[in-house]
């Protein structure tokens, strides 16, 4: 009886006292680029470019029925490196946690990121959820020196849309990660702890 090549393989590496237990996996890490959407080259400077950019990216790409969470990846100059659908939810929330959100930006080398998410009933007032999560992702990213430049609340019913940048939000953060460290440890701790988040 002819055995098959992978006990072969087993049999050999115990005979010469390899442990085939001790094997590691190894992974490699591929971006895929998908598609592209027509785009005038510019820098993404204010928050109507950015929300021009990803509404235009939701209707061709996304589902502008359901909630989707997207992240819009920048080089050091804020020019447009990329787009990503991090998650898609329900009419009503999306999940997504802070590690989703970095890994295209972490894969693309990207210096800054805008946070959007979208709202197919068009009320674009950010909830507590909101604020809070955002925090946290803001305080996250820093360890991987990626900065977050705005989140953006983008209805799809409408043309309407809020950003946490133009009202101070954003910038709020970074001032109080810049207090002394007995002051923001507890915070930063608090904030850094793997979660996800229903963003309604």
């Amino acid at each position: 009886m002819k055995l098959p090549n992978w006990i072969k393989k087993f049999l050999r590496r115990a005979s010469r006292g390899i442990n085939p237990c001790w094997f590691v996996s190894q992974y490699r890490v591929k971006l895929v680029r998908e598609g592209g959407l027509p785009f005038v080259k510019c820098r993404i400077d204010n928050s109507e470019k950015a929300h021009s950019l990803v509404r235009k990216f939701i209707e061709t790409y996304g589902q502008s029925d359901r909630k989707q969470f997207v992240v819009l990846m920048l080089t050091e100059e804020r020019e447009v490196i990329g787009l990503n659908i991090v998650a898609t939810g329900s009419t009503a929330s999306v999940l997504v946690s802070s590690r989703e959100i970095l890994k295209p930006a972490i894969l693309t080398n990207a210096s800054a990121i805008i946070l959007c998410h979208s709202q197919p009933n068009g009320d674009v007032q950010p909830s507590e959820e909101d604020l809070t999560y955002n925090e946290r992702v803001v305080w996250s990213a820093r360890f991987f020196g990626i900065r977050i430049i705005d989140h953006l609340i983008i209805s799809t019913a409408d043309e309407s849309y809020f950003s946490f940048s133009e009202h101070g939000i954003i910038q709020k953060i970074y001032q109080s990660m810049n207090q002394p460290k007995s002051a923001a440890s507890d915070n930063e701790d608090a904030l850094l702890a793997p979660k996800s988040a229903t963003l309604h």
